[in-house]
């Protein structure tokens, strides 16, 4: 043998053995042979279990073998499946970090560009003072010339740097808002949002004859009523001061609910010295309201469904203006639901109903906590109230109350009807009650006359409507003769001017009249005033 022979047979034996061990390895551990040891393994089992049991063998065993199969088959699909599910929504995650990174990358590259154009713009204007101050003097005589031009430079190298450093301030500012936003972004989707407001309202008034209430001047007493006691009169009062807050929820599906809440001073006298100038706070407008697309459900305190307008005045805001002159208004509990007929762009057609607390308009004699039931609540049903309206023109200018704004009106015309019963009784006790319907058949209207220029007003007519500050608040009398109660009839309304010559300057121009039917006032048991009455604002 050659001498290398030995070394060779050697390397080809140790070659063989590794090739050998490799695919002994690669048999044993290839799917197909696991599966088919665990399948063996599987049937050792089954035969096992069937041998302690007393059960000979037989094709039993091969049906366990498959449902065991099927049973591992859908283990490992469910698996897949609950591995994709979670991949899925980590890449929808994945995508929606990956959209806000690029819309705060917009915004900063945006940033970044309007800094970088104001710091070329400062390094364009400092460049050229520099300049000139690296320049030595060429003459003696010209030394007062440069001092004068070194004392430019300086005022604007100092002009420059305070705007850099304005720009720097501007850049931390923005810097601080950017955090702020990213923390308002996680507790606005838990907490509502509060807007407060208010006004400070200070009123002098002067009156030529009584009136009911001198600071707002509703309308003048007549008959036995006129005196020295009560006429003439001169004062000044802050009552009509108004604080509010209006919240919003975050929305929840389709749905979204806000509110607000207006509060004043002018909750009655209380019986002190100097109790004029101790008025409690009083509860003048409070709702919530939960609205979507075209459903709407508001609950709380509100003006009349059937009048929901009111004319714009700062003299008279105790009562809205206008008040027992025309205008129905008496903030009422109630709960009402609207719906959008039509809901398009620049166009709606709503009708609203609901119920209503049915006052009559009682006048407490005293102040005093608790109250007995008027003819209305005596009734035990409530009032009734729907309204119609149409609106077209830019619905984004509608106001969120009942009072005008600044801005033009769109177009708005409705018709409401208000239905209650109300149980007069009688001042002596033995003598029965009398049942009065008390209704009301009411329209509204906005009409933009031109673009600086609205036509706005009411009208109405009914019977019994002193809950709703009717009649003169004259809903219910007695006579002399009989025992049965009047509904005092009343028909009347409101129009105001309003004239816009700038766009935060408004001109107002109201005239309101309640005429209650004279008959229904005449020979009546209390001294009541059987005219009309008028008011100009």
């Amino acid at each position: 043998m050659f001498p290398g022979g030995k070394m060779l047979k050697k390397l080809s034996n140790t070659l063989f053995s590794r090739f050998a061990l490799l695919i002994l390895a690669f048999a044993l551990f290839h799917p197909s042979v696991l599966a088919l040891a665990s399948d063996k393994e599987d049937k050792e089992k089954i035969e096992t279990a069937e041998k302690k049991s007393g059960t000979p063998p037989t094709t039993s065993v091969d049906m366990s073998m498959l449902l065991l199969r099927i049973e591992r088959a859908e283990a490992e699909a469910k698996a897949a499946r609950e591995t994709a599910d979670a991949a899925n929504k980590r890449a929808t995650q994945l995508e929606k970090q990956v959209e806000e990174t690029r819309q705060r990358l917009q915004e900063t590259e945006t940033e970044l560009k309007q800094v970088k154009s104001e710091t070329n713009s400062l390094a364009t204007n400092t460049s050229y003072p520099l300049a000139k101050l690296a320049k030595p003097a060429q003459n003696e005589g010209d030394s007062q010339q440069e001092q004068a031009n070194e004392q430019e430079e300086e005022v604007t190298l100092t002009s420059l740097n305070d705007r850099i450093l304005e720009i720097k301030d501007m850049v931390d500012i923005h810097d601080s808002r950017l955090k702020d936003s990213s923390r308002l972004s996680v507790e606005t989707g838990e907490r509502f949002n509060v807007k407060l407001s208010g006004t400070l309202l200070f009123n002098t008034y002067y009156n030529t004859a009584g009136t009911d209430d001198p600071p707002t001047g509703l309308y003048l007493l007549g008959g036995n009523n006129i005196s020295l006691e009560n006429g003439a009169n001169f004062g000044a009062t802050i009552r009509q001061t108004q604080l509010g807050f209006s919240f919003f929820a975050p929305q929840i599906g389709k749905w979204r609910l806000s509110g607000d809440v207006q509060l004043d001073f002018f909750g009655g006298n209380p019986p002190v010295y100097n109790g004029r100038a101790f008025s409690p706070l009083r509860l003048r407008i409070a709702r919530a309201r939960l609205e979507s697309e075209r459903f709407a459900f508001i609950v709380g305190q509100d003006d009349p469904i059937v009048s929901p307008l009111n004319p714009t005045s700062i003299a008279q805001v105790g009562f809205p203006a206008l008040a027992e002159s025309g205008n129905l208004w008496s903030w009422t509990p109630q709960a009402k639901v609207a719906y959008r007929l039509v809901s398009r762009e620049n166009e709606r057609l709503i009708i609203e109903g609901g119920i209503l607390a049915p006052y009559n308009g009682q006048t407490n004699t005293e102040f005093q906590f608790e109250t007995r039931p008027d003819a209305g609540e005596r009734s035990r049903m409530p009032a009734i109230e729907t309204r119609v309206s149409y609106i077209r023109g830019d619905l984004d200018t509608i106001p969120t109350n009942a009072y005008l704004a600044f801005d033009p009106q769109p177009f708005q015309v409705g018709v409401g009807v208000h239905y209650a019963r109300h149980l007069a009784v009688p001042p002596r006790d033995n003598m029965p009650g009398t049942t009065i319907n008390s209704v009301a058949v009411t329209g509204d209207y906005v009409i933009p006359i031109t673009s600086k220029m609205t036509l706005t007003g009411e009208v109405f007519w009914g019977r019994s409507l002193g809950g709703l500050g009717g009649g003169i608040v004259q809903g219910i009398v007695f006579p002399f003769y009989g025992s049965r109660a009047i509904g005092v009839r009343s028909i009347g309304g409101w129009s105001q001017l309003q004239i816009r010559p700038k766009n935060n300057v408004a001109i107002h121009l109201a005239y309101g009249l309640d005429d209650p039917y004279s008959e229904d006032l005449i020979d009546t048991r209390f001294d009541l005033a059987a005219g009309v009455s008028r008011a100009a604002n």
